[in-house]
């Protein structure tokens, strides 16, 4: 069973984002889990109180709050919900317990870019993003699910991609998507590695897929692939994120940064480099045994 992990604050940000995933696990048939974070020692700091005290009475209050959540769920959704609550840094306990549970995708919420605590927010959900243990799917304040039926994947042609498409048509096929794969170029980019042999590789090894590419020159790459996002009615935009030297990680971060508070349809975010090795070597295998 595919297992969907939903860390949530209880705020509304995160109600939205979890009513987005009960409505995934409905067509999936996966199991919700719910996860609560409690950063023990930033809180017993700003409250200036005994760290000791206040673990356990937050901790205690954070369970009972997870654990009404849990059981409203289980009264009203037809899919396996279930709860924890942990203490310690946001991204490394979600990572534990993604690695605990075996995660195939956590779906969180972000609050836009509205004001100065928004963007706090949204920098703590990119944060993860570049850190995840698996694919994140990042759910926009105003955002429904209406179904998922095309999805866009921003494409930088970066030869070690394969792994990501792999994901990517393993995500989509529960929903019959249909894989829209941009490639945005503006004229300062360098092209560092030739566009042709990639696409012919695309074609080569995805036949089987659900698919299309589409090549646009653009003088903002965030603006075209939001643009045909807009235009071509979208459900999901995909991206990729990897370990990069210096300048591409920054130049990467900055595109993906935009992108996550500019986007009004949820942003999936893949991994390149998967947390375990073997999981990746299991994708790349059957891969190659399929062609």
């Amino acid at each position: 069973m595919i297992t969907i992990l939903v860390p949530t604050d209880f705020s509304g940000v995160a109600a939205n984002a979890l009513e987005y995933a009960v409505a995934m696990a409905s067509v999936t048939k996966a199991h919700i889990l719910l996860a609560h974070v409690v950063d023990i020692p930033a809180m017993a700091a700003a409250y200036e109180v005994n760290m000791g005290y206040i673990s356990s009475q937050v901790l205690a209050d954070c369970e009972k709050e997870m654990q009404t959540l849990v059981q409203r769920l289980r009264a009203n959704v037809a899919v396996e919900v279930d709860g924890i609550c942990t203490s310690g840094k946001l991204v490394a306990q979600v990572n534990e317990v993604v690695s605990k549970y075996k995660v195939d995708l956590v779906v969180m919420g972000s609050h836009g870019q509205s004001g100065l605590l928004d963007r706090l927010f949204g920098t703590n959900a990119l944060a993860y993003m570049n850190n995840a243990h698996c694919p994140v799917l990042v759910v926009p304040p105003t955002a429904t699910f209406k179904g998922i039926h095309n999805i866009a994947f921003a494409y930088d042609l970066d030869s070690e991609s394969t792994f990501v498409l792999q994901q990517l048509f393993r995500l989509s096929a529960p929903f019959q998507a249909k894989v829209s794969i941009i490639n945005c170029l503006s004229e300062r980019q360098l092209n560092i590695v030739p566009d042709q042999p990639l696409l012919q590789y695309i074609t080569e090894h995805f036949a089987q897929e659900n698919y299309c590419l589409v090549q646009r020159r653009e003088d903002d790459v965030v603006t075209g692939i939001l643009s045909f996002v807009q235009e071509n009615q979208m459900d999901v935009l995909a991206v990729s994120t990897h370990e990069r030297i210096l300048l591409e990680q920054v130049l990467h971060t900055s595109v993906t940064k935009q992108l996550l508070f500019k986007t009004q349809v949820p942003l999936l975010a893949i991994q390149e480099n998967p947390y375990a090795a073997e999981v990746k070597h299991k994708f790349l295998t059957q891969l190659e045994e399929s062609n």
